[in-house]
């Protein structure tokens, strides 16, 4: 099996859905084709145009070198998809135990979890097979199992609340409203549009709540609030089923 690398740096990407997909393949050729280079070039290609577009082949024409020059780093596309994985766990930042409650600290451990993974719809599906393959996801599964020990959850339950708490935080990123891949901002306003209309012209005497929330199921105004629900919705979840309170 290839061995991916662990870095311990930490790297944050500002505006990869807003990148221009034919910006992606723009490259100067005398940048060092060096391993985190590739893993760059290919979050910002993934975000930009979707995980089919990544390819060893593509992102060779992207650096003006042969296929070969990338099999050096990644023997195949799934070692790539891996490191992509990886990084984006890398980004994350862990917070510093505090006297606060478990509860809260979980709050803010999953926060963080949402703030690495926010804005990277087309790839956040790639940290869950590698959450514990590298350092920084083996820190944070820990701390996520040491909270909820201390909430008074089984090793078991721990497990299982740590994994759900994972998914639904990708399901949050990959699923918000505005979400989509390699669509532009008139594409997207027409699709939330049409699907709008679609709930709204449904029979309102059968049909009166959908009819209601339609503009809500369609839109969203405040993204942080939608974001910030979802991660209130799961600790809520967790602390309900926990014996020792907040």
């Amino acid at each position: 099996m290839y061995n991916v690398t662990v870095h311990s740096t930490c790297r944050m990407y500002n505006g990869f859905v807003l990148y221009d997909a034919g910006a992606v393949m723009t490259t100067n050729t005398k940048t060092p084709l060096h391993r985190d280079v590739v893993v760059d070039r290919a979050l910002v290609l993934a975000e930009a145009e979707g995980l089919h577009a990544v390819t060893i082949r593509r992102l060779a024409q992207a650096f003006d070198v042969t296929p070969m020059a990338l099999y050096w780093h990644f023997r195949k596309k799934d070692d790539l998809l891996s490191a992509l994985g990886q990084r984006l766990i890398e980004q994350i930042e862990i917070p510093e135990p505090t006297p606060s409650p478990w509860s809260q600290q979980l709050h803010a451990l999953l926060m963080a979890v949402l703030a690495g993974l926010r804005g990277h719809p087309a790839t956040a599906a790639l940290v869950a097979p590698e959450i514990m393959s590298c350092e920084r996801g083996l820190d944070l599964t820990e701390r996520a199992l040491d909270l909820l020990a201390q909430g008074g959850f089984a090793p078991e339950t721990a497990a299982n609340l740590a994994h759900r708490a994972l998914q639904s935080i990708i399901i949050l990123v990959t699923d918000a409203p505005g979400a989509e891949i390699a669509v532009s901002p008139e594409e997207l306003d027409a699709h939330q549009r049409a699907k709008r209309a679609a709930l709204a012209s449904l029979s309102p005497a059968r049909y009166p709540r959908i009819v209601e929330a339609a503009l809500w199921f369609t839109s969203c105004d405040d993204e942080d609030a939608y974001f910030a629900f979802g991660i209130d919705l799961l600790v809520a979840g967790v602390v309900a089923l926990s014996t020792h309170g907040v």
